[in-house]
């Protein structure tokens, strides 16, 4: 969550070979899941007939993936995403406040999220057989490096065409994933702003200790 994620699924199903929906909120317990899900966006996207290199979906919390050895099932890359934690708690908690009222929009639910999900990463990343199946890059480097880092994700997917820095906007941008206005936008959009005043020096040393 304010990672990025969204902004790099869009990246992605810019590609003509790559196919995408948006944030499912599937869960994944094993390779079957995946190719349904794969049958469920040829369907919605019109594609039927048309042959994908690549189908992603882009998973922010730990319930979606419900058996490790998904991970490693036959022809499954894993991306991992992180973004530094002062920037990611700001945009967490300011994107609650404005969106999504059925959240409290504190800081400490803000911290717990990120540092449990760090932690989740890491597990995932230690359950995997083959670290050549897994490409990992920081929000800031996607956003700063955006040209040399599409290149090297095009080299890990096998990607005939490069990853264009533009997008195109779909129904769903907005409603799933990243509901702020920079995702509209159609190309990358740097969202940094000071951060939020509610973090301490402790709450950040522990932050930066889990990053």
């Amino acid at each position: 969550m304010r990672s990025g994620s969204t902004l790099l699924a869009h990246l992605l199903m810019g590609h003509p070979a790559v196919l995408g929906g948006g944030e499912r909120n599937r869960a994944y317990g094993c390779r079957e899941d995946l190719d349904r899900l794969a049958m469920i966006l040829q369907f919605e996207r019109g594609r039927l007939l048309r042959e994908h290199s690549v189908v992603i979906d882009q998973l922010n919390h730990d319930r979606l993936i419900g058996n490790d050895a998904v991970l490693n099932a036959v022809d499954v890359d894993k991306l991992f995403l992180i973004r530094e934690p002062v920037a990611t708690i700001s945009s967490m908690v300011r994107i609650s406040r404005k969106h999504y009222e059925y959240l409290d929009g504190s800081v400490e639910r803000a911290v717990a999220y990120y540092t449990s999900r760090l932690e989740s990463l890491r597990r995932y990343a230690e359950a995997v057989a083959d670290p050549a199946t897994c490409f990992f890059v920081t929000y800031e480097r996607l956003v700063t490096e955006p040209r040399p880092t599409l290149d090297r994700l095009q080299g890990f997917l096998g990607l005939e065409a490069p990853i264009s820095e533009d997008y195109p906007i779909h129904a769903f941008t907005g409603y799933r994933g990243d509901p702020s206005r920079a995702i509209r936008a159609g190309h990358i959009v740097s969202t940094e702003r000071p951060p939020i005043e509610e973090l301490d020096e402790r709450t950040i040393a522990q932050l930066r200790g889990a990053y």
